[in-house]
């Protein structure tokens, strides 16, 4: 790693603290297992620049607010990878993403963002509930209005074939007020 990145990597770790992001880890691995019976594991996270395009088909995004920071929190997935865990979330197949299971990435994103935010709230935290948005179409770019680069974890979804995408990305974006 460059001096520059370096740098940058170190800014972001000081405006995101580990524990946020330890957070929404738990949170990832915890919703998979237990809403949809399916084995994550989370990569090594690392700071995304602004020309950095995160690979997603469709995703949801929240908004988050504490008294002493702001950001985002968005999950972005493959069109391989949502349609099985929305096919676990609804004890079905599904074999195309319509407009009917799009509602799920938010639903997804919810899980995750509630369970961190409960742990999160418990060390003194103070996140208010919020709704999430949906996106979705080929190469989501997120752009971030803070100072700081977000923060993108992998996860790679354990026991689907070779041939299919298996990872999807959970981003952190926050800085401090």
């Amino acid at each position: 790693m460059d001096a520059v990145s370096k740098s940058k990597t170190d800014t972001v770790a000081s405006e995101l603290s580990s524990e946020v992001i330890e957070a929404f880890l738990r949170g990832t691995v915890e919703t998979f297992s237990v809403q949809f019976g399916i084995e994550v594991k989370p990569g090594v996270p690392f700071a995304r620049s602004p020309d950095d395009l995160v690979q997603g088909d469709i995703g949801g995004v929240i908004a988050m607010s504490d008294p002493r920071a702001t950001g985002l929190v968005a999950i972005l997935m493959p069109t391989s990878v949502f349609l099985v865990v929305i096919g676990k979330l609804l004890g079905m197949e599904a074999t195309e993403i319509t407009s009917d299971l799009e509602d799920g990435a938010a639903e997804i994103l919810n899980m995750i963002f509630g369970l961190a935010k409960d742990q999160l709230n418990r060390r003194g935290y103070a996140i208010d509930r919020a709704i999430p948005t949906i996106i979705r179409g080929q190469g989501i770019r997120l752009k971030h209005q803070t100072r700081s680069l977000p923060i993108v974890v992998p996860f790679e979804l354990k026991g689907l074939p070779e041939s299919s995408s298996r990872t999807f990305f959970v981003e952190l974006g926050l800085e401090r007020k």
